[in-house]
């Protein structure tokens, strides 16, 4: 009789576990999304602040997230450069540097892998994208 209710309690333990580990997962995403700014923000140093091994870390955010944290701040970096390059008042080089990097030819190969042109590219797009809205006439008969 004892065997069961040492069952019980393993599987109760497991899903304690379990759901400490989804909540600091979830509060690690949270953690990148305030912090992706910073150009010195390491993964290892959020591991290290939700307090897990970098290995660990990476495990359960991937099984989480469905991509790696690595992956998740490249994204949440290259989605504020694309919305910083939209709005047009910012240099390439300041949105680099807001977008969380310190090398400005580092962010322009990133920025091409994620985006899939280079931010003069998309920024000269946006831009004719823009005009050619903004210039269009509406005939009315």
């Amino acid at each position: 009789m004892a065997e069961p209710c040492l069952e019980i309690q393993k599987d109760v333990r497991k899903s304690y576990e379990l759901t400490a580990s989804k909540s600091k997962i979830k509060a690690s995403a949270e953690y990148l999304e305030k912090n992706y700014q910073r150009p010195n923000l390491s993964i290892a140093e959020v591991a290290s602040k939700f307090f897990m091994s970098e290995v660990h870390f990476r495990k359960l955010f991937k099984q989480e997230y469905g991509i790696s944290p690595r992956k998740y701040l490249i994204r949440l970096r290259m989605q504020n450069a694309a919305l910083m390059i939209s709005v047009g008042l910012y240099t390439l080089q300041e949105v680099a540097s807001m977008s969380g990097y310190t090398d400005y030819k580092y962010f322009c190969s990133e920025f091409k892998n994620y985006i899939g042109v280079s931010p003069s590219k998309y920024t000269y797009n946006f831009y004719d994208l823009y005009h050619i809205k903004s210039n269009r006439t509406v005939s009315r008969k």
